[in-house]
């Protein structure tokens, strides 16, 4: 009788570990977003103003009523998408068919060149944005920009 009552005691306690939300060995999270929801709230300096340009072109088209992607990270992935097609000339890619070297090689774009060089919704922010990562975090992004490309597509203002 002892016996069955310990064995309940820990059934008991093992089911509160595993069930109850929050407790210890539940699911583990973590609290930190991905790298490619940080764009959501990457701030970039101040925008260099010139004669002809005070803002980036996404700024501009929303200001003006006209389509842009539906979020931060879409715009950041039309951008992406657009060093590969239209930069890199990458034959036969498709959402289904990117790979992590194809993001990488994307990306080394805004490492390499001017953002004044580079076309897109956010040039100057996401020129900045890559900049800031380390090489882990850039592949990290990468992979996560993969799936976010394969679960979502890439979605432009049209």
């Amino acid at each position: 009788m002892k016996k069955l009552f310990w064995f309940l005691i820990v059934l008991v306690l093992i089911k509160c570990i595993f069930l109850i939300p929050g407790s210890y060995a539940g699911e583990v999270k973590s609290e930190s977003p991905s790298v490619l929801q940080t764009i959501e709230t990457y701030q970039a300096p101040p925008f260099p103003k010139s004669n002809h340009l005070n803002k980036e072109t996404y700024d501009y088209r929303k200001e003006d009523g006209v389509a842009v992607p539906p979020t931060l990270i879409d715009a950041f992935v039309a951008d992406l998408w657009q060093r590969m097609t239209e930069d890199l000339k990458i034959n036969g890619i498709t959402i289904y068919r990117v790979s992590v070297d194809h993001v990488i090689q994307a990306l080394n774009i805004y490492l390499h060149r001017d953002w004044k060089n580079i076309s897109g919704y956010r040039p100057w922010t996401h020129w900045h944005f890559v900049r800031s990562l380390s090489r882990e975090k850039r592949k990290i992004l990468a992979q996560e920009v993969v799936r976010y490309m394969r679960d979502n597509g890439v979605k432009e203002g049209l």
